[in-house]
């Protein structure tokens, strides 16, 4: 029976209606329900119950609640009772569904809670546990646990979940009172629960820094657009709880102090934030912010001064201090609100421009361009799209409100590149920045992290150095190892088979080296995950799976909120045929960087091959609106997304705009022309790939067309038979040898 997966759950205040929440006057946030309203798909709800054994009592229905404490501890409690369940593995499985937004497959939840157990053991232990959590569900009337041979969830319907209202709370503005209890609350979520198993682990690690972008995006936006001043202060005390170094909430506080004349307040503010950026950052305030309190320095009497350093005032709380009626706006103009630039700022990035550099360094800039992108993308302050290929202008968002442009030319030097770069606004031609600087391999991630902050300040948008430094931060390894793989980066992207080896040994050499390099191991993962693929004639094996599941399982361990690593590992999952296991970190890979169209094209095409073409659409769809002018290898994506979506039409325009960049392609073009009934444009095209792959065969079979063919239809994680049927009846069609007795899953196994 095919799960049918669940629309995203309605957890926010304008979904759950007027009576479900509402702030206050001071903008914290009350629940006026204990339930929250929640849309599910039909076959989550009519789940039929797991069948029991002769004597098992029937099943008792009752109003009974659930609810599900996830910060700063687990609680599970039923109409006020806690649940009777000591099993830890019970517990966080019971908290996943809570916060899970979707059905979850027994495959999923295998390899979350027992990933490192054989699966027929794991699959019995999975079965214990749901023994164990139904028994406790029925002695307290709860009947909102669903369960089939394929899935469990939780009704809706019969559940809280504190951590959907702390979220719905930010999504509309306001500041949970939660966020203000406990300081950065995102690391505090199933905090006990990190030793339940690895891979649950590293999921929860990165959902912790999901839980914090969405916070502080929807708080940031609150603070700088509220119109009530106790709002805003409200909201920007609980950013500086989640976020001590958010240099733009503090000086919210800090302007509020002063405006109620606790200029000891404000200083204290000052000096806090001062003394943190120094020890964990070793950077100073911004300009803006030294400012400001220069400006309320200026102001202050000599009775203030007395007040604000001779005397000893208790402990400041940032947002916490009583509002004085009456006090004098001694700023009114700092006191205004601050409006966010538009989330659909653009940011293009140009071609760099190479001429000036030496043939043995132009790595260098390749690799630091395409470096300052991922950076970039990981911000939501703005969409970049990346315009690196002949030099085309692209097509910018149309509902695009501000267009800038970062163009650079590099230049050798006798001990350094030097970049030099600039921001240029497009709708004015007018330059908003230039700078220069000289790179290499010891400045490399300073270099960017200066890029990035003096970016942010041109375009009047705020990054704060946590974030910053998370972002963009140093590896940790020797300079030279970090050159080798950096040139193995700019080989493996251009697919090249001639090089795959090198590339591979040179990330074998980085791990040996360096052996808690994140990138490395998901490098070397990839690798294994496409060989067959880059190589033509070579075919997979389970072997050089069971390596990339290794290598991507350690990258994410050493580094979980890497999308990079998550994006290796779902992959490698895939390629295995697990692939209820790779939606998960598929998921985790697009939530922690929305805003980087590689990341969103290559999880659309595994839920593609998953067979969820919905959700693949959205993706593709989500990557076009941020890159409308995206690189050909994207197309060759989208061209397979929409043929295993049944759109042929779709797939055959993709196709033509890649440019052929991989030559499979073709051949999923020639199946797609012949289901459109163009025979002859089919006939051709598949010819054309049969002629261009032969030169290029590798393998130790001869290079007939049945062989090629064979080849082709093993290449690809296609979970649904009926979609690896229809690309070989294509392809059939088309002209390839009748090769009917090959199978799904048949293709390439009985050819070792």
């Amino acid at each position: 029976m095919a799960v049918v997966r669940n629309t995203r759950t309605a957890s926010n205040c304008s979904e759950s209606g007027a009576s479900g929440c509402a702030p206050d006057r001071a903008g914290r946030w009350r629940s006026r329900s204990r339930s929250v309203a929640h849309r599910e798909q039909p076959m989550a709800l009519a789940a039929q119950p797991e069948r029991r054994g002769r004597g098992t009592p029937p099943l008792v229905r009752g109003p009974t609640q659930l609810d599900v404490t996830t910060v700063p501890r687990l609680e599970l409690m039923l109409a006020g009772a806690p649940l009777p369940i000591v099993s830890r593995k019970a517990r966080a499985l019971i908290a996943y569904l809570a916060i899970s937004d979707q059905v979850e497959t027994r495959e999923r939840l295998v390899g979350l809670f027992w990933s490192e157990t054989p699966e027929e053991k794991a699959r019995a232990s999975l079965r214990q546990v749901i023994h164990e959590i139904r028994e406790a569900f029925r002695a307290a009337d709860f009947d909102g646990f669903l369960i089939d041979k394929r899935s469990l969830s939780l009704d809706r319907t019969r559940l809280t979940v504190d951590l959907k209202d702390i979220v719905a709370a930010a999504d509309n503005g306001h500041a949970h009172p939660k966020l203000v209890d406990t300081a950065r609350l995102p690391e505090t979520l199933l905090q006990d629960y990190d030793n339940v198993d690895p891979a649950f682990r590293t999921w929860l690690q990165a959902k912790r820094q999901t839980l914090q972008d969405r916070l502080l995006r929807g708080l940031e936006a609150s603070m700088r657009t509220a119109a009530d001043a106790s709002l805003r202060e409200a909201v920007a005390n609980a950013i500086m709880h989640l976020d001590p170094s958010h240099e733009e909430a503090c000086r919210h506080l800090i302007q509020a102090r002063a405006d109620r004349g606790d200029f000891g307040a404000a200083l204290r503010l000052y000096k806090g934030l001062w003394d943190l950026l120094e020890s964990e950052f070793d950077v100073e305030p911004s300009a803006e912010t030294q400012k400001l309190v220069v400006g309320i320095r200026s102001l202050m009497t000599p009775d203030d001064q007395f007040t604000a350093f001779r005397t000893s005032p208790p402990e400041e709380t940032p947002g916490q201090a009583d509002h004085a009626p009456g006090s004098p706006a001694l700023l009114p103009l700092q006191s205004a609100p601050v409006h966010a630039p538009p989330r659909n700022m653009v940011i293009t990035i140009g071609a760099f421009d190479i001429d000036g550099t030496s043939p043995d360094q132009r790595y260098l800039v390749h690799g630091f361009r395409l470096e300052l992108v991922a950076s970039l993308v990981r911000f939501r302050e703005w969409y970049v799209r990346d315009d690196s290929q002949d030099g085309a202008a692209g097509v910018a968002r149309p509902d695009a409100t501000a267009q800038y442009r970062i163009d650079a030319s590099a230049l050798t030097t006798p001990h350094a590149i030097r970049l030099v770069l600039t921001l240029r606004d497009t709708q004015t031609g007018i330059f908003v920045w230039s700078d220069r600087y000289d790179i290499t391999l010891a400045n490399w991630f300073e270099a960017q992290q200066a890029i990035i902050r003096r970016i942010a300040v041109s375009l009047n948008v705020h990054v704060s150095v946590n974030r910053l430094n998370r972002v963009a931060s140093e590896p940790g390894i020797p300079p030279d190892i970090y050159d080798r793989w950096l040139r193995a980066q700019v080989i493996i992207r251009s697919f090249s088979p001639g090089e795959w080896k090198q590339t591979a040994e040179i990330f074998q050499a980085t791990i040996a080296e360096a052996p808690h390099f994140s990138p490395a191991y998901s490098s070397l993962a990839q690798i294994n995950t496409g060989a067959h693929i880059a190589q033509p004639g070579l075919f997979r094996t389970s072997e050089r799976e069971q390596e990339a599941l290794r290598l991507a399982r350690m990258a994410v361990q050493l580094d979980p909120v890497d999308s990079r690593a998550q994006l290796a590992l779902g992959w490698a999952l895939q390629m295995a045929g697990s692939h209820s296991s790779a939606e998960i970190h598929m998921g985790l890979a697009t939530e922690l960087n929305e805003n980087d169209p590689w990341v969103l094209i290559s999880a659309a095409l595994s839920y593609g091959f998953a067979g969820q073409s919905a959700r693949a659409n959205d993706l593709a769809h989500q990557a076009r609106l941020i890159a409308p002018s995206p690189f050909r290898t994207h197309w060759v994506y989208e061209s397979t997304v929409s043929f295993l979506g049944g759109d042929d039409e779709g797939c055959v325009a993709a196709s033509q705009r890649s440019g052929d960049a991989v030559l499979s392609n073709v051949a999923w073009r020639a199946a797609a022309l012949y289901h459109l009934g163009r025979i002859d444009d089919a006939r051709r095209d598949l010819r054309a790939f049969l002629d261009a792959l032969r030169p290029q065969w590798k393998g130790a079979l001869a290079a007939t067309d049945l062989n090629l063919f064979r080849w082709l239809l093993h290449l690809y994680p296609i979970a649904h038979a009926d979609d690896w049927r229809r690309l070989r009846d294509g392809l059939v069609g088309a002209g390839a040898p009748d090769a009917g007795a090959i199978e799904h899953r048949a293709a390439w196994r009985d050819l070792m």
